[in-house]
């Protein structure tokens, strides 16, 4: 992703690294492209959202990353400021706002499935969908409802259950990681005086034991490859 002279209209660009040549996937004038999803099971597909359409809206296209072709993938109805995808690749959430400034998460079963309003946040709220649970059948949801802090809560798309996951008394939780290829939960980010974590996979806890230890402050994951066994870390320290 790189913008022109810093107006922030986002172009989508891809090297092949063996050329070397870049190539720039989304050649619009005055829209923005951002990277919506991406899965290890479909390495040739990539969904992107742009404001080619309308400059007010961001549309959802599938792209071809072989053959840079973009399809129109779900249409914008108007008003929608946040889209999220299953891990089939599929667009199954839409967050938009209401006019007293309530949040308004609506989902679909299946893309051929009918919208739907599913849960509403009002403007006294902390309310995020942050992703979809492995089997795509619930979402990982963020939120004050229920609690003082934001909350990470799972919540079954069918029948709306709810079960807490993890929660801090005093502290707001940040975004989940989940496993590159399987899409188990394995950690959420805890917004504490310094940046922290809660690891829920014991496989894990020594790893990020260490990591804090050798950063001695704040640390995130930034990339990680698909056997899950070599990190990109950034440190955040205010002292390196």
């Amino acid at each position: 992703i790189q913008d022109k002279d810093g107006d922030e209209n986002w172009h989508l660009y891809q090297t092949n690294l063996a050329a070397p040549t870049t190539k720039d996937l989304t050649p619009y004038e005055g829209v923005k492209a951002e990277i919506l999803a991406a899965d290890s099971r479909f390495p040739n597909e990539m969904l992107i959202q742009m404001n080619k359409r309308d400059p007010s809206l961001f549309d959802v296209y599938r792209l071809n990353l072989k053959t840079g072709e973009l399809d129109l993938d779900t249409e914008n109805p108007g008003g929608v400021i946040h889209w999220l995808a299953d891990h089939n690749l599929q667009v199954r959430v839409a967050q938009s706002f209401t006019a007293d400034g309530s949040t308004l998460i609506r989902v679909r079963d299946h893309v051929s499935s009918p919208w739907r309003d599913w849960l509403m946040f009002d403007p006294t709220e902390i309310g995020e969908v942050d992703d979809f649970t492995a089997d795509n059948q619930s979402l990982y949801v963020i939120t004050s409802l229920g609690g003082n802090t934001g909350r990470l809560l799972k919540i079954n798309l069918a029948n709306g259950e709810r079960t807490l996951i993890a929660e801090d008394p005093q502290y707001d939780l940040s975004s989940t990681l989940l496993h590159p290829t399987t899409h188990a939960l394995e950690a959420i980010g805890v917004e504490r005086e310094r940046y922290d974590w809660i690891v829920f996979d014991p496989q894990l806890k020594a790893d990020f034991d260490y990591l804090s230890q050798q950063f001695k402050g704040p640390f995130s994951i930034a990339s990680r490859d698909l056997a899950n066994q070599n990190w990109i870390v950034i440190s955040q320290s205010d002292q390196r």
